[in-house]
């Protein structure tokens, strides 16, 4: 169950943290939230971020490590890590892509790197040893699209580097939780820019409608300022070969460049476009090399109107995007956004802003475009909140649960239901054949005459048509329970979920069942009651004997009355061939199969009405 099962994992491993992972192709961030208020003061919001870096202050890290020559690995934190002998970036892709290549590798340590650092920095996650956390992922919205799933392979791939996974969401769907409280009932397009692509999802009363996404990452932006920013092109050979000579990868010039710049690139576009700062890129050859060398192979100092027209081409590119995804949703989707939501950290480049307000028409000041200050943490931020909501859900679905299981078992009211089925669907289906096979065996016999022969031929007809006709049998008990069973579960559950959450709920069927005990068949016990409470009616010879003489031949006369007492009889509303006293091991498990069964039920009423989305 999906969310009674999570309700069960938290409760039974007592955990206190639900934490969301957005592993970026630049930069990674996670958040948490804080179920049982622990780190949280009174009143406080139970979502923070986690702290990645073990210097105090950094909580997001680029999606970037170095390992040193003993074989330790380590997250980029700083521009003193730029240029450590291995350095890895640029590393995030679809498994299926990096399978043979060495990104595959540097992708499984990053995320090891990264695991142990949420362990290392954050103690309060653990207690005696034991973590008290689950862990919820996102991966890019495409991947759900592409040949063999590959998000599915995603998971499993963090999964096999260490790092257990609680469920894994789409990036775009995360942000759109963050911001769901604000834009729920609305046509929203979720625009995602992140560094190597940029996804949009569209949706509509919060069903996602269309997932689209294009490989125009800001990576590019970034791309466009090295080319600008490093002129000597005879520098960069010379350190490549002279790292080559020492074993070290040559890659490392080229990604600790990219991360040089991109540090440049969010200060600029966080603070100082703002104020008017210049920014001063300058990388040098003694950063990668065991000599002092004060040669540059960076060396600019940029101002706002110097970086506009360099990352014109990528604006320019941006905006066609923005256009083709524009018609796109109109044309293939009949979709036109009345909300926007930016969520990356590189949609804090202010010219986003002003494309998507131009494109779109959606605007902060009238509410219509959603952005967060802190950009990169939109989808960890969401992450753990859709967590935090699975948790919310689960345990009011719990109380509903538990109202009707307390229901269901006092006084055994589901299996006095079930029985009365049961019964009825017995008599119905074999009474007619017992009765014609009794009369036959009995009543014309010359042979079986006494009380104990009656009893004989009644349980071995009963018992073997019980098996010839048992298909007969199962359909008619099936439509019996399936019948009874809703029309009174039904009105009892709409009743608990309306108390609960004053909503109304049209529900069809509770439960479905479509088996019954081998054990539904006469019991000779029921069968001797019947002659004692008959016999003094029957025959007076016997009004003075407490118990009848059951092997003393009776007449023909006296057997039809028998016969046609026990048809009258099972034809009432006591007739019991089946003794329900005597609960049997498989009928109690039909009975708890029956609440299992009403237990999904509610919670897939109480997830498709979003009964409990109170968080948002």
């Amino acid at each position: 169950m999906k969310y009674l099962d999570f309700y069960n994992k938290v409760i039974n491993n007592d955990i206190d943290y639900l934490i969301g992972i957005d592993f970026g192709h630049g930069e990674t961030t996670a958040s948490y939230y804080d179920i049982n208020g622990k780190q949280s003061p009174d009143g406080a919001d139970k979502l923070h971020k986690l702290m990645l870096s073990n210097d105090g202050n950094r909580k997001k890290v680029y999606s970037a490590f170095y390992t040193m020559k003993d074989g330790s690995s380590y997250l980029v934190t700083n521009r003193q890590d730029f240029s450590k002998p291995g350095l890895r970036a640029g590393f995030k892709a679809p498994v299926a892509d990096i399978e043979q290549d060495w990104r595959c590798d540097a992708m499984r340590q990053f995320i090891q790197v990264v695991y142990k650092a949420i362990k290392d920095n954050n103690p309060f996650l653990y207690e005696g040893g034991r973590p008290k956390f689950l862990i919820f992922v996102a991966c890019p919205s495409q991947w759900t699209e592409l040949e063999g799933n590959a998000a599915v392979a995603y998971k499993r791939y963090i999964e096999d580097a260490g790092m257990p996974v609680e469920l894994m969401l789409k990036e775009s769907d995360a942000a759109f939780l963050k911001w769901r409280h604000v834009v729920a009932g609305k046509n929203v397009l979720v625009i995602d820019l992140g560094s190597s692509t940029i996804d949009f999802t569209a949706y509509k009363d919060s069903k996602r409608v269309a997932s689209i996404g294009r490989p125009c990452g800001a990576s590019k932006v970034e791309i466009l300022l090295s080319e600008h920013c490093t002129p000597d092109a005879d520098s960069l050979n010379n350190i490549k070969n002279w790292m080559s000579a020492r074993g070290i990868d040559s890659r490392l010039i080229e990604e600790s460049c990219l991360l040089f710049i991109r540090e440049k690139k969010e200060l600029f576009y966080t603070h100082y476009f703002k104020e008017g700062t210049e920014i001063d890129i300058d990388v040098r050859e003694g950063d990668y090399t065991d000599e002092k060398s004060t040669k540059r192979l960076m060396d600019c100092v940029l101002s706002k109107e110097m970086i506009d027209r360099i990352v014109a081409k990528y604006q320019d590119e941006l905006k066609l995007v923005l256009n083709e995804i524009k018609v796109e949703l109109l044309n293939d989707y009949n979709f036109t956004p009345a909300h926007i939501i930016l969520s990356g950290g590189a949609s804090r480049m202010y010219f986003v802003e002003n494309l998507v307000n131009e494109i779109f028409s959606c605007k902060e000041d009238d509410g219509t475009l959603q952005k967060d200050k802190e950009p990169e943490y939109v989808v960890s931020d969401g992450l753990a909140k859709y967590a935090a909501v699975r948790y919310d859900v689960a345990t009011r679905t719990i109380d509903v649960i538990n109202q009707f299981v307390k229901w269901a078992e006092q006084d055994d009211n589901l299996l006095k239901i079930y029985s009365k089925c049961l019964t009825d669907a017995l008599l119905e289906t074999q009474l007619a054949y017992e009765m014609d096979e009794i009369y036959s065996k009995y009543v014309d016999s010359e042979y079986y005459t006494s009380y104990k022969d009656f009893i004989n031929v009644a349980i071995d007809t009963i018992n073997s048509l019980n098996t010839t006709h048992r298909p007969e049998f199962v359909k008619k008990t099936s439509e019996k329970l399936n019948q009874e069973i809703n029309t009174q579960l039904i009105p009892k559950v709409k009743s608990i979920l309306h108390k609960l959450t004053g909503k109304k709920v049209h529900i069809n069927e509770i439960v479905k069942i479509d088996t019954i005990p081998e054990d539904a068949e006469a019991t000779s016990g029921y069968l001797y009651k019947f002659i004692d409470d008959i016999a003094v009616d029957i025959h007076s010879e016997d009004i003075l004997v407490k118990t009848p003489n059951y092997t003393k031949s009776r007449n023909r006369d006296k057997r039809i009355r028998i016969v046609e007492r026990l048809i009258a009889k099972e034809k009432s509303d006591e007739g019991k061939w089946i003794d329900n006293n005597a609960l049997s091991d498989s009928r109690r498990q039909i009975v708890n199969d029956i609440i299992e069964s009403a237990c999904l039920q509610i919670e897939k009423v109480i997830i498709e009405y979003e009964l409990f989305d109170t968080i948002y």
